[in-house]
């Protein structure tokens, strides 16, 4: 039976978005499963806006609504867009679901039961996605535990992690979880809201791959900040340096007033509070509500949002140590969508690959009658203005109908993905319907990696071999995996002719086939997160029904797999495009290791069991999954007594080995963990890079 609930503030807070989830009970059992795309009044499209337009090539006007069982609320929680498109969502419908979406919007026929698979008994908070596919959700368990679930690529319990496919840890009271993050190397870092400590604190616990309390994090594999009064967790997120950061709240007394203070901690990578950040690892930087939201900049600042100065509608930036960036929200460190906006306070946020941010959540709207929660938007620019160019002065209501948001996430395109619940009458003929999962897909038309969307999928293979040269090395396909090198500026070329089939253009514009003999007067390469350019006839003139073809790709700066298509142009018409899969790979600039650790033929001198900073750049940031599997590693080898030998100049403090990135100096620091019983032995040790690239440095150790 499960331990009744104390209606602390912070299970309020935590609360929030589910309450608002109940409009009014429907009598009318909806069908089960139905996906249904939803429209606005009429078909017409109701969230039109200048910079974030309704992507035509997702549900309908770029709405999708998901009922899947019956007389239950269903809401999205939590959503990530997988690298092929597919999108995965942590909700609830009765007790916990995970859904998986193709690209367009509808349910994934190959995932768990016609596209889902319940899980638990309570919502699903967290999520994540490893990168074979397989999926990791977490939320409560009916005793007020936390219970992780792993599931495989298909949907089907992982029967490999815990038992059965799930974990439960008891930590001795009522604890709720909020977020969870992967690590790189497959562990999984949970967040939670203790209730049962003699004050609230924020709890994180991190698990191996397999499932396993992870005893070299915090204390046996837990860590607890004791809050000043009750709150706790709301938020986590992973640095590029492998720190983790938390956003919550923390509700106490100042003065003899009681008040809700927003809270940011920062943790090293073994649990450690930072002692860089706030103070001793956790800062106070606003009262008057929680942090809801939580995202990281590129140059490591922090944007968080939630309800400050008892405003809903609310984001605020932290520079690096924690404290309010004054340059942000015209010297306030702060800025709001103004008061009348909140309504039920915002619920996501994330910063645009311009620096703008979008923050997402629960606005009021008088649909028919009195006022209704509904999804509202805003966006501000980098210095905490609100974007006018966005919606209504920088607000926009979806009017699609009565709901609630709860998260918003950015795909690698530059579009952005609005989960929550929707309720799908859209009050045209009545209001107060239960909910169903709502997912709402916008396309950037403002320069953030604006993307024309891809014509209709599944796309032919190409007619003829594309050829792409990067790096003075050449492939050729005609539909199999091309690679080239990150970094490179691949130059693509084929070969085009005019016999080709109709297709339904960007934008729903059909065109007749071009008739075979018919001269081409252009052609055009698309690359995903680009979007269509134009191509040069190889003999300088489009003149004839067969053209060779050439193009230069913009620079490829991350490493993943990208789809190049091309398609010949005769006037208003276009052929239909031949895609091929172009595979990404690493390549990286490595420069020898930078001090205290000496390159060969020098041996360096050491304390067996020190943990030693070994550093090095790739000439860039290729994030923190740079070494290949299973590295590094380090073997005995026979002490040379005539070798030069240089001392290690500085050791840290580690309890474990890992990796982190610096983006101020660019590089990288391995923290290597050595052995006590090493004293008196000689290592060598080598790192091997993901593109297949070995460093070697050798270590003399002594007692």
């Amino acid at each position: 039976m499960a331990r009744p609930h104390s209606l602390t503030p912070s299970r309020l807070l935590l609360g929030l978005s589910l309450a608002l989830a109940t409009l009014v009970p429907s009598c009318a059992p909806p069908a089960a499963p139905n996906t249904a795309p939803l429209a606005g009044p009429n078909g017409v499209p109701r969230s039109l806006t200048a910079q974030q337009v309704p992507d035509s090539t997702f549900g309908q006007n770029g709405v999708v609504t998901t009922d899947l069982l019956e007389r239950v609320d269903e809401i999205a929680q939590r959503a990530v867009v997988m690298a092929d498109g597919r999108i995965v969502v942590a909700g609830s419908a009765g007790g916990g679901v995970v859904t998986r979406y193709l690209a367009d919007g509808t349910l994934d026929p190959a995932f768990g039961a016609g596209g889902y698979t319940l899980l638990g008994p309570n919502p699903l908070i967290g999520l994540g996605i490893l990168s074979d596919g397989r999926i990791i959700v977490t939320g409560a368990s009916d005793t007020d535990d936390i219970q992780v679930f792993r599931l495989l690529s298909d949907g089907t319990p992982d029967q490999s992690f815990g038992l059965g496919g799930s974990v439960t840890v008891n930590l001795g009271g009522r604890d709720t979880p909020v977020d969870l993050v992967v690590q790189g190397d497959g562990r999984i870092v949970v967040a939670a809201i203790s209730h049962d400590v003699p004050t609230s604190a924020i709890t994180l616990l991190r698990l191996s791959a397999a499932g396993q309390l992870d005893t070299t994090f915090g204390q046996n594999g837990t860590v607890q900040t004791p809050l000043r009064g009750s709150g706790g967790a709301q938020r986590l997120r992973l640095d590029t340096q492998g720190r983790l950061i938390v956003g919550g709240s923390d509700f106490f007394q100042v003065a003899g007033e009681s008040r809700v203070y927003a809270v940011v901690a920062r943790y090293l990578m073994d649990g450690a509070l930072d002692p860089t950040f706030g103070q001793d690892g956790v800062a106070y930087p606003f009262a008057g509500g929680p942090v809801l939201a939580l995202d990281i900049q590129a140059d490591g600042r922090i944007v968080i949002g939630g309800v400050f100065d008892d405003i809903g509608f609310t984001v605020a930036r932290l520079d690096a140590a924690g404290t309010p960036d004054w340059t942000f929200g015209g010297g306030t460190g702060r800025a709001d969508a103004g008061a009348s906006f909140g309504g039920g306070g915002l619920a996501g946020l994330i910063v645009r690959r311009n620096g703008k941010i979008l923050a997402a959540g629960t606005t009021n709207y008088s649909f028919s009658g009195p006022a209704r929660p509904a999804w509202g938007l805003a966006q501000f620019e980098a210095n905490g203005q609100l974007d006018t160019a966005f919606g209504d002065q920088g607000r926009l209501t979806v009017l699609t109908g009565p709901g609630m948001v709860q998260d918003v996430t950015l795909q690698s395109n530059g579009r952005s993905l609005v989960v929550g619940g929707l309720d799908p009458t859209a009050c045209t003929s009545r209001c107060g319907g239960l909910l169903q999962m709502g997912l709402a897909r916008f396309t950037p038309t403002d320069g953030d990696a604006a993307t024309p969307p891809a014509d209709p999928t599944p796309l032919p293979p190409l007619s003829a071999p594309l050829t792409v040269t990067a790096s003075g090395q050449s492939s050729s396909s005609t539909g199999a995996a091309l690679t080239v090198p990150v970094g490179s500026q691949p130059v693509i070329e084929t070969t085009l002719g005019s016999v080709i089939t109709p297709q339904r253009l960007t934008g729903g514009l059909s065109v007749q086939s071009i008739a075979p003999g018919t001269p081409l007067t252009g052609a055009e390469v698309y690359l995903d997160g680009v979007g269509w350019s134009p191509m040069n006839a190889v003999d300088g003139t489009f003149d004839s029904p067969s053209e060779a073809v050439r193009a230069t790709l913009p620079a490829l700066t991350h490493t993943g797999q990208r789809t190049v298509c091309v398609r010949a142009v005769s006037g208003l018409d276009r052929s239909a495009a031949g895609c091929a899969p172009l595979t990404v790979t690493a390549s990286y600039r490595f420069g020898g290791f930078l001090r205290p650790v000496d390159n060969l033929p020098t041996v360096n001198t050491v304390k067996a069991g020190a943990a030693i900073p070994v550093k090095f750049s790739l000439g860039g940031n290729f994030g923190l999954n740079v070494l290949a599997p299973g590295s590094p590693v380090s073997a005995a080898i026979t002490c040379d007594p005539n070798a030069l030998v240089d001392p290690v100049e500085q050791t840290v403090t580690a309890s474990s080995s890992g990796l982190q990135y610096d983006p101020v100096n660019g590089t990288y620091t391995y923290v290597w963990k050595t052995d006590r019983a090493w004293g008196g032995s000689c290592r060598q040790f080598n790192l091997t890079f993901a593109d297949g690239t070995v460093a070697s440095a050798r270590f003399k150790f002594s007692r």
